[in-house]
């Protein structure tokens, strides 16, 4: 198994994010149903990459990011991105995995690429609208029911690249927002998909409640499972 280690990452690392991210999220066929069939991997990699240098340094008081580095070839092979929620002074907290603020030049660049792959509203290009807000209308419902406004840290996105696979990538990724959290004295809270729910009952969340989506409106894929888990803090 080759040698991963946890590393900071900023809008260089954009292109090398974005395929493990987008060949992650790939494999799952209600999350490919929102794009036209006739974007590839390839296509949908090539946007995110020009997306991922500004959304990297967005929200820099309350966002972290960190990516999985195989250490043999330089390959990213995992990301993962934290929101502090309703934290006061977030901003002082988790230095490491804050994004380096960008210069204007750098600033200017990211907006450039980020226009080339969004639409006149700042939306990802080539969604489809209808069934994101679907779906995305009962998610958020179901995530207010559950933080109920408490500080928390959020795993908001987290991604292996399928050849690296079951290899604990993914772990490690989350032992370092666990570390964090119980630091901070923090609960954690991430929303999950069928494919990540083994990761997080695995390191001991709890699980508080699902939302069953019915796509049958759009399509014969079947229903999914969304669930919802939580993490106290460990002293």
């Amino acid at each position: 198994m080759p040698p991963y280690e946890v590393q900071p990452c900023d809008a260089a690392h954009a292109q090398g994010i974005a395929n493990a991210n987008m060949r992650a999220f790939n494999q799952d066929p209600h999350w490919r149903l929102v794009w036209p069939k006739t974007l590839t991997v390839e296509d949908l990699v090539e946007g995110n990459a020009g997306r991922l240098p500004k959304l990297l340094s967005n929200n820099r008081e309350t966002t972290r990011h960190e990516m999985a580095v195989d250490t043999e070839t330089g390959e990213v092979v995992g990301y993962a991105r934290w929101v502090f929620l309703h934290c006061t002074g977030s901003e002082e907290f988790w230095k490491q995995a804050q994004t380096k603020e960008p210069t204007k030049e750098e600033a200017a660049e990211a907006e450039r690429l980020f226009k080339l792959h969004t639409d006149e509203q700042g939306r990802t290009k080539y969604v489809n609208r209808e069934i994101t807000s679907f779906y995305g209308e009962l998610l958020h419902e179901e995530t207010q029911k559950v933080v109920q406004g408490r500080p928390f840290l959020e795993l908001d996105h987290i991604g292996t690249l399928p050849s690296h696979g079951r290899r604990g990538v993914g772990g490690m990724l989350l032992d370092r927002g666990v570390a964090q959290a119980n630091a901070l004295g923090l609960p954690i809270f991430v929303m999950a998909y069928p494919y990540g729910t083994g990761l997080y009952t695995k390191h001991g969340f709890k699980l508080m409640s699902t939302v069953t989506v019915d796509y049958s409106k759009y399509s014969d894929i079947g229903p999914q499972t969304v669930s919802y888990f939580v993490k106290e803090p460990e002293s």
